[in-house]
């Protein structure tokens, strides 16, 4: 049965795997999609969560640009400053420790 489109936020990667595995029958791309998310989500969705959040409540961060460093979970100060690049301006050292601190909090203990 199609589904309704009730809003649109960008979620990462963990996040949408806890969405997926809450449904009881996959079609072929969900499933596909499931599968990746298996391989590649470096987090536990709660964790995935506390970060996105604890990444938005430091302003300046869009919702995407939030989900794609949980995503990414970057270990270096020139992966933040690649995923901001668009911005063509340059940041602040304590905005990219801040980010690099929060990271490596929600990355202890997941395998990282």
């Amino acid at each position: 049965m199609p589904r309704k489109i009730l809003k649109k936020e960008a979620i990462s990667n963990p996040e949408m795997l806890e969405v997926l595995s809450r449904e009881e029958e996959l079609d072929a791309l969900q499933r596909r999609t499931y599968e990746y998310l298996m391989k590649f989500s470096k987090i536990p969705p709660e964790k995935a969560k506390w970060l996105r959040a604890e990444l938005l409540k430091l302003g300046d961060i869009t919702e995407e640009e939030a989900a794609m460093i949980v995503n990414i979970l970057p270990r270096t100060a020139e992966e933040i400053r690649d995923i901001f690049h668009y911005r063509k301006t340059i940041l602040p050292e304590e905005f990219i420790n801040r980010i690099l601190e929060l990271v490596k909090a929600a990355s202890e203990g997941a395998g990282e």
